[in-house]
């Protein structure tokens, strides 16, 4: 009777099959921590009280070879104190900005240091894009876990039938 050999799998068969799961559960948690950010922002946005501020100063700061982030700085006043704030903005916003423009901005009312210039809260940004980017990692993650799993049910039918037809005992 001859012995069924097996062929051993190579590392890349053997990263390429865990792939998937890895990419899961990065997407779980992406969805997960992208929700929790939505749920810290969206109170603020609900009790936030607008007034307007004067920019200070613009800031870009170096955030690796290909892409920088800006802020801006401002000055408001609330419940007749005034005070200093800084939100992170797009490029575009910095572009049309200023020293001394006239913007926005949304503090809390338990807490005017407690602010955000602009929009608090995007809808687009913040729920939209975020959370469907999320489910569509999701989505060819499970699809790549379930390609994974059929093959390796299919191998492992394969190599049971090997071994039933070259059994020792001739079952």
């Amino acid at each position: 009777m001859g012995k069924v050999q097996r062929k051993k799998k190579s590392s890349g068969v053997f990263l390429a099959q865990i792939f998937p799961f890895f990419m899961f559960f990065c997407a779980l948690y992406g969805l997960i921590y992208r929700s929790l950010q939505i749920a810290d922002a969206f109170p603020f946005h609900a009790s936030s009280i607008p007034c307007q501020g004067i920019v200070t100063q613009l800031h870009r700061t170096r955030a690796g070879d290909t892409s920088d982030r800006y802020s801006v700085s401002f000055r408001y006043t609330a419940a007749g104190s005034v005070y200093e704030g800084s939100s992170a903005i797009t490029w575009q916003e910095m572009q049309a900005l200023g020293e001394g423009d006239v913007i926005p901005v949304y503090f809390s009312p338990d807490n005017p240091q407690n602010c955000q210039a602009f929009s608090p809260f995007h809808f687009w940004r913040h729920c939209f894009l975020a959370l469907s980017m999320g489910f569509v990692r999701l989505f060819f993650a499970i699809g790549g876990m379930c390609l994974v799993l059929s093959n390796l049910k299919k191998t492992s039918s394969e190599a049971f039938c090997l071994n039933k037809e070259n059994s020792v005992y001739g079952f």
